[in-house]
């Protein structure tokens, strides 16, 4: 039997990069490229991203972030979508529900912006951002991000880590690019693992 082949065949989530961008207003723009492999067993008719929209201080306090979506496309093109707001959370369904997918390779790409991501210390400011969430019941060939910063945001430090949630494995990279821009990447993360990035720099 041909193990490669029937792998290869697999239903899977070949790579998922995210671009982020830090306004001085504290807002983020993510823009979110996530190529699949489907066969119809999971995404039959498309994906679904689920992103949390509130959070909650160290005094146990909610607050409800700003949380909108520009655009969404599959290959190229504007994807029909839908949402559902949850428990904290809005999930987006990308598809149409009488079109199904023939089996083979998709790329998706969602771009939204979101407040509420930047936490301010006395001596620097910090993005924290769980890369490619929660709601993936499919491991992940390759997982990566790129941050930019706004001019004169410069980075002091970073870190990333892998794995499920509350995890300090650091099977992950890190390269800076510029004294704001900076990219991690993770290889072969297990479904339900996630790629997590910090990026501490100037106030």
């Amino acid at each position: 039997m041909n193990y490669f082949a029937l792998f290869s065949q697999s239903e899977r989530i070949i790579s998922f990069y995210s671009d982020i961008k830090v306004d001085t207003s504290s807002i983020i723009t993510v823009k979110e490229s996530i190529k699949i492999y489907a066969n119809g067993t999971l995404f039959k008719r498309g994906i679904t991203r689920t992103i949390p929209t509130v959070s909650t201080d160290s005094l146990g306090k909610k607050d409800n972030l700003d949380f909108k979506i520009l655009s969404v496309e599959r290959d190229g093109r504007n994807s029909k979508y839908q949402t559902e707001k949850g428990d904290g959370a809005i999930t987006i369904y990308v598809g149409e529900k009488d079109v199904f997918l023939n089996e083979g390779e998709y790329n998706y790409t969602i771009t939204y912006s979101i407040s509420g991501q930047i936490r301010f210390f006395e001596n620097y400011d910090e993005i924290y951002w769980n890369v490619n969430g929660f709601d993936w019941a499919l491991p992940f060939g390759e997982v990566s991000s790129q941050i930019t910063l706004p001019i004169g945001g410069n980075i002091i430090q970073s870190a990333c880590y892998t794995g499920r949630y509350g995890s300090s494995s650091t099977n992950c990279s890190s390269t800076t690019l510029s004294d704001n821009i900076i990219s991690f990447s993770a290889d072969n993360l297990r479904a339900g693992e996630n790629l997590t990035i910090a990026v501490g720099f100037d106030k």
